[in-house]
């Protein structure tokens, strides 16, 4: 017999898995301000779990960040743990920056890969908008279902479909043969 409450460990679902984000934590009263990144943008960046220093450039409303631990710039610490940073100059910069005064919601920005390289590590430009990705799994699961023939209980109801769900199936199939 065991007394207090069970263990249970569940496994924390990322929002982004296949895009790397940087997300600004909501700011308030007692509240730090910190930036996380998520687990793909810890793997495009290189964080590990050594000590690891990011540095941001801005070239008017853009805004560039790269890995800097091993060229010996000076940077902004990451926290081993919780790939964060915490700094305020910084953070209220960069939503000042892109033009997000909102202090009770949080931000994210999307890591969107360059050409640009800096001392030998890829650089990464911040954008509020997200780049579109298509997991490759999905698209193959619906090419199938699409090139699969009609059976004679299947009902089709024409109502539900639009023309831009047939141009996108037209595109899967294309890309796919």
């Amino acid at each position: 017999m065991e007394f207090g409450l069970p263990k249970v460990k569940s496994q924390k679902q990322e929002k982004y898995e296949n895009v790397g984000v940087l997300t600004f934590m909501p700011t308030g009263p007692g509240l730090g301000r910190k930036m996380v990144f998520n687990g793909k943008a810890s793997e495009l960046l290189g964080l590990d779990d050594n000590q690891n220093k990011i540095s941001f450039s801005f070239s008017g409303k853009e805004i560039y960040i790269v890995n800097t631990s091993k060229s010996g710039v000076s940077g902004l610490n990451v926290s081993k743990g919780t790939k964060s940073i915490s700094d305020k100059k910084h953070y209220e910069y960069i939503k000042y920056t892109i033009n997000n005064s909102s202090e009770k919601d949080e931000l994210e920005l999307f890591l969107l890969e360059t050409e640009q390289v800096y001392m030998d590590n890829k650089v990464f430009l911040l954008s509020a908008v997200a780049p579109e990705v298509t997991n490759e799994k999905e698209a193959e699961d619906e090419v199938e279902s699409l090139q699969e023939p009609a059976q004679d209980n299947d009902v089709l109801d024409m109502g539900q479909i639009s023309e831009t769900t047939v141009v996108d199936a037209n595109i899967l199939i294309e890309d796919n043969q």
